[in-house]
């Protein structure tokens, strides 16, 4: 029953803070602006914060359950590797030869007692590689080829509109000024 009980609390905590939350930003001009309407935040925060704690409530009694039946199997969970996934990937992401296998990488250089492995390289390394070939295609067809705006051009039109605007604001003070003046 226990168990019950908290899992509706948590429910209806998130549902009604959910609620709130999406009621005051439909509600509110500026929902987001930290000085006008700070419970706005103190609810996102708050409800990111239970979310969180409530799923490692969930993982740690995960492991515990993990742990309660390989013990009741007979497995000591001290012998069971834990990191064996991230070993596997990390071999299966850097093509690493076993220091058993190194014999069948070995060249014949052989420079002051140094021996040279012929490795390959990692696949990590290679589609980044690949990545950076795609991307050296495509921006020479953009920036070369069609001849989209470079950072000069960008800067001078930015400078252009500045300009504009300035002229703009300057005309409208100047009739600003004019009106008060002869009032």
């Amino acid at each position: 029953m226990k168990k019950y009980f908290q899992s509706i609390v948590y429910i209806i905590f998130v549902a009604v803070t959910f609620f709130a939350i999406a009621t005051a930003i439909k509600s509110y001009q500026n929902p987001f602006s930290l000085y006008e309407h700070p419970l706005v935040w103190i609810a996102i925060v708050g409800l990111i914060t239970v979310v969180v704690l409530k799923e490692a409530l969930n993982i740690v009694a995960q492991q515990r359950a993990e742990q309660l039946q390989m013990e009741k199997d007979g497995v000591k969970p001290e012998e069971v590797d834990n990191w064996a996934w991230a070993k596997k990937l990390i071999s299966k992401w850097t093509e690493a030869k076993a220091i058993e296998q190194e014999d069948e990488i070995i060249l014949d250089h052989n420079y002051d007692g140094i021996k040279e492995l012929d490795n390959n390289l990692p696949p990590w390394w290679l589609y980044m590689f690949y990545a950076t070939i795609i991307f050296a295609a495509v921006y020479l067809v953009r920036y070369h080829v069609l001849g989209a705006d470079n950072q000069e051009m960008e800067y001078a039109q930015a400078v252009a509109e500045a300009k504009r605007e300035l002229a703009a604001f300057k005309s409208i003070g100047y009739r600003f000024n004019r009106c008060w003046r002869f009032k």
